[in-house]
């Protein structure tokens, strides 16, 4: 074998790995969204303007950026297809909003974190 073939194999390999732990993580995200949807009631995979929805949306999206590693084309793609503009416009969004204390925002935001909580408890159980 000469070089070239050693680093296409080593690529292939490579690819390999990371579409393996991207589709990994991109489970473990869908499996969030769902138990999120279930127990607050809220589905943020809805294509609605109302202000809880936008609002747990918008906290997802914040949560899953930075929790689970995703690039913002990818939580936008888990999230119903938006837009990576959409997201960023939501992360930021959501940090001015959660500084100024919004009432329903910190209510919403209570919620959601009430939910994290119940998610990690069970996801930590089953791990161990």
């Amino acid at each position: 074998m000469n070089l070239k073939e050693i680093k296409t194999e080593e690529l292939i390999t490579l690819r390999y790995r990371i579409s393996k732990e991207l589709k990994e993580r991109t489970e473990k995200v869908e499996d969030f969204i769902n138990y999120v949807c279930l127990h607050t009631g809220i589905c943020v995979l809805d294509k609605t303007r109302r202000k809880r929805h936008v609002i747990l949306r918008h906290l997802m999206m914040d949560y899953i950026y930075n929790g689970y590693g995703l690039s913002t084309t990818d939580v936008g793609t888990m999230l119903g297809g938006l837009d990576h503009a959409t997201v960023v416009h939501g992360k930021r969004s959501i940090k001015t909003r959660l500084y100024l204390q919004e009432k329903e925002v910190m209510e919403v935001n209570d919620i959601f974190q009430s939910v994290i909580l119940q998610y990690n408890n069970i996801h930590s159980n089953v791990n161990n």
